[in-house]
């Protein structure tokens, strides 16, 4: 059986929000419920072949105030795009919507480095992680809250790291990397509680993940130059003085490993993490450390642990005859148990970046879905989509919003709530002329 290398540690002390209001949509998706009109439906047009040369088809979304919407391409109704899985799932309306300011996005450059981590909070609230600042939202999708968290958050291809924690109590924990050493900063209504300092002998470079393994012990995953064994990804735990319980890592070699595309590390209620880059991928117990076994997951994009029992879900993209987005399901040794592909009509890039679990065992998934359009109106050809899936992977609800972006992280609070943030890129087709936003919606 394979093992990982165990190295002993010496003990350490220790926008102004705009709101948008719910949206009925009715169609192929499912029919809303009567609500309130002050928002508007966008619907987004585009090839059924993809191919731009007419036969435009709509999806039905909700629009986001402050942000262009996906205009309709024709006053006549038009078939949806989508077909087979999750097609038929009713349409959810967010019960909030805001675009943040583009003076605290800067540039797409600093977006892409940067993205954002959203948290979900019972009573529809959310906090948002991006760049170096944290930021509060109440059940209206009012910023109650911002401050600068000051901790160099690592990112690979776009998309964060799952290295924020948010307590029912409103704390709030962000890991990350100062002077080679780690650090988990508490906060708590925007201000700084402490820090918990975590020594390590080597150059740390990243945190991965950030895990709470017990009420006295943190898990983090991550990846370090060692003197004597160079590059590796690790795990340790951590009791609540910053000292080493357990750690264990890949050993020299794993390099090109620690920097790949998504190097994750999910835990779930049975203790069993599984952490690594998606073609070279360890499951151990956390408990001792022993390796259960070894795995790939091809296009793997996220991945999170089951909070009800063993096992893991993860989101992805595949290549059949164009990028599809998929969400699956493996147990506790990684043996896969089920797999739903949203498919379309379109021949675009749909995809998934980012899963988390639900209080009843299921799973939510946000990403983009691709938009074709005889005459493209922004630089940005995709919409977000959020959908959530029972523990069987049947399709439960979509959310889907009426702009031209992406979801980079999606987030389910202990009540049911969920919370979706991104990128959105308006103002024109040519990337000279666009403006960066962010947004939050909560379901």
């Amino acid at each position: 059986m394979t093992s990982l290398r165990s190295t002993p540690r010496t003990p350490s002390s220790f926008a102004i929000p705009l709101l948008a209001l719910p949206l009925s949509c009715t169609g192929d998706d499912g029919e809303g419920e009567e609500v309130a009109d002050e928002t508007t439906s966008g619907e987004t047009s585009g090839d059924g072949d993809g191919d731009g040369d007419g036969g435009p088809c709509t999806e039905p979304g909700t629009t986001v105030p402050g942000l262009d919407p996906f205009l309709p391409a024709a006053d006549d109704p038009l078939p949806t795009c989508a077909e087979g899985w999750a097609s038929d799932a009713p349409l959810a309306d967010p019960s909030w919507a805001v675009a943040l300011e583009p003076a605290e996005v800067t540039a797409y450059y600093y977006t892409y480095i940067m993205p954002p981590t959203v948290r979900a909070l019972p009573g529809k609230q959310a906090v948002v992680a991006q760049g170096l600042e944290l930021q509060w939202f109440d059940g209206n999708g009012e910023r109650t809250a911002s401050v600068e968290h000051g901790i160099a958050v690592s990112t690979f291809g776009g998309l964060p790291r799952d290295t924020v924690v948010a307590r029912d109590d409103g704390h709030v924990f962000v890991a990350g990397v100062e002077s080679e050493d780690i650090v988990i900063r508490e906060f708590l209504d925007g201000e700084i509680v402490g820090d918990l300092d975590v020594p390590t002998p080597g150059e740390t470079r990243s945190i991965v993940a950030l895990h709470e393994f017990s009420p006295d012990e943190w898990l983090l995953v991550g990846n370090e130059f060692d003197p004597n064994e160079g590059s590796e990804m690790f795990f340790m735990r951590v009791d609540a003085q910053g000292n080493t319980v357990l750690r264990k890592a890949t050993g020299g070699g794993y390099c090109y490993y620690c920097y790949s595309y998504a190097s994750i590390g999910a835990l779930d209620a049975e203790a069993n993490l599984l952490f690594g880059a998606p073609n070279s991928l360890f499951v151990v117990d956390a408990e001792n450390g022993m390796v259960l076994n070894n795995t790939t997951l091809p296009g793997l994009r996220s991945v999170v642990g089951s909070p009800t029992g063993a096992g893991f879900g993860w989101a992805s993209n595949t290549f059949l005859n164009s990028n599809d987005a998929t969400i699956s399901f493996i147990n506790g040794v990684a043996v896969q148990q089920w797999t739903q592909t949203y498919e379309r009509i379109l021949n675009g890039n749909d995809g998934f970046a980012s899963i988390d679990a639900t209080p009843e065992g299921g799973y939510v998934v946000g990403g983009s879905e691709a938009i074709w359009w005889d005459a493209p109106q922004f630089a940005t050809s995709a919409q977000p989509i959020v959908i959530e899936v029972d523990p069987q992977g049947a399709a439960l609800w979509k959310g889907r919003l009426a702009i031209p972006g992406d979801v980079r992280s999606v987030d389910v609070a202990s009540d049911g709530t969920v919370a979706a943030t991104g990128l959105a890129r308006t103002g024109g087709v040519d990337y000279n002329d666009t403006d960066d936003w962010l947004w939050v919606a909560v379901w």
